[in-house]
């Protein structure tokens, strides 16, 4: 009985002996709360805090798991020209390119660092702003890293950085007679230029192809209707969905690099038809993006009246 009762004993004794303690050490320094941060056009970092007497403190970034500090370069005048600040406001800006690169991936908390002290995290105060926020999404850099503020669940304020993946970009979708005109940009690609456009039906069989020429990463194609209408003449609608294809496989186009979260409210096109002249019934389509910001074409072989838009 008693070699039972000895170790739990020696645990309680454990237990108690850290209940004693305080379940977090003490903060010393000022507190503080983050009342702005924006990523502009997906390169200009933005940040301002409210700290109480915090004259020589200043706004960093502080790595999750590294817990690497960098300091945020303070404003110049030209900067805070025509600004009124409250008392106690710290503010930081600088290119995020010149601060956080693509070997930076990863999750960085906002803190306020003084002279000889440790970084504090900040919390973001019930009114503030961070920016880009749903609806918009964060935008690429041209090197491709992305920088997205958010509160993190404890209320704090942390920036996310990735790197994204290339991209084939729709800058134009023009319906001319007798064809589809879509414009291109290729965006942090590497490797092998694709080399040709694709249509490809989403369920069951049907391929297009017409060649790609890529000039300087821009290319621009026209996709002949009486292609699409040799497949789907007489077939009820279906959708086609739009990529590149080149040595390296294929690539889905649409906007996906953009600062719009749903491209499907912003760039609407309308339904357009195509008489192929062999007394079938008139090709009605109508290019549009999906849900996740790609370029995709629904075609109806049957229909004698336009598609809803």
């Amino acid at each position: 009985m008693g070699d039972r009762v000895k170790p739990l004993l020696r645990r309680v004794r454990r237990v108690a002996r850290r209940g004693s303690r305080p379940a977090t050490p003490p903060v010393h320094g000022p507190a503080g709360e983050l009342t702005y941060v924006a990523v502009v056009n997906g390169d200009a970092l933005w940040v301002s805090a409210h700290v109480p007497g915090a004259a020589r403190a200043r706004l960093g970034v502080v790595h999750r798991h590294r817990k690497e500090v960098r300091l945020l370069p303070a404003p110049t005048m030209a900067d805070l020209a025509g600004q009124n600040l409250p008392a106690d406001t710290l503010v930081a800006t600088c290119r995020s390119a010149d601060l956080l690169t693509a070997q930076d991936t990863g999750i960085w908390d906002l803190a306020v660092v003084e002279p000889g002290g440790s970084p504090r995290r900040l919390r973001v105060a019930e009114r503030a702003q961070l920016y880009p926020a749903t609806p918009v999404v964060p935008m690429a850099r041209a090197d491709g890293v992305v920088l997205a503020p958010y509160t993190t669940k404890d209320g704090r304020g942390a920036v996310r950085v990735r790197v994204a993946p290339p991209s084939v970009e729709v800058t134009a979708v023009v319906s001319e007679p007798g064809r589809l005109a879509v414009t291109l940009e290729l965006c942090r690609w590497s490797g092998p230029e694709p080399t040709s456009l694709v249509l490809e039906r989403r369920r069951g069989p049907g391929r297009v192809s017409v060649p790609l020429q890529v000039t300087d990463g821009r290319a621009r194609v026209t996709v002949p209707l009486h292609l699409l209408a040799q497949q789907c003449q007489g077939e009820p609608a279906s959708v086609w969905d739009v990529a590149v294809q080149g040595p390296d496989g294929r690539t889905r186009c649409g906007r996906t690099a953009r600062d719009v979260a749903d491209p499907r409210r912003v760039h609407r096109y309308a339904t357009q038809t195509y008489d192929s002249g062999s007394g079938h019934a008139a090709l009605v389509f109508r290019p549009y993006f999906t849900s996740d910001r790609h370029l995709a074409v629904e075609v109806d072989g049957t229909a004698r009246a336009p598609l809803h838009s």
